[in-house]
């Protein structure tokens, strides 16, 4: 068994939610208005230029305060706050993936001690 495999098996799975669809849906959306497009765009930009800085251990809470007022701003935008939230409803969907497989593997929410993984 290729885990892979399996892998593109449950992404393909995955478009056929309706997380998925309403995160395209809300994509559709945003693109249609130029606006929203716009100010989609900028914001992506300024968070990735915020997350290469916290990977490189040079993030300021300037720039994290900065990146949660433009969230902040952005959800004003009745175009952006859908997208926002069909993102955030898709990775809640991930996470229960993740989990889910994370438990299947036998490597679910277990309590640590000295010695590892303690049962319980």
């Amino acid at each position: 068994m290729d885990l892979r495999t399996r892998a593109r098996e449950l992404g393909q799975a995955v478009r056929e939610t309706p997380e998925y669809k309403a995160v395209q849906e809300a994509r559709r959306k945003v693109a249609e208005h130029e606006a929203a497009r716009i100010m989609w765009e900028d914001f992506r930009r300024r968070e990735a230029e915020y997350r290469q800085a916290v990977l490189a251990g040079k993030a300021t809470e300037a720039q994290a305060a900065e990146i949660q007022r433009l969230a902040e701003i952005l959800g004003y935008n009745p175009y952006l706050r859908e997208l926002f939230a069909a993102e955030a409803a898709l990775a809640r969907l991930v996470v229960e993936l993740q989990q889910e497989i994370l438990a299947a593997a036998g490597m679910g929410e277990e309590k640590m001690t000295a010695e590892g993984p303690a049962a319980g």
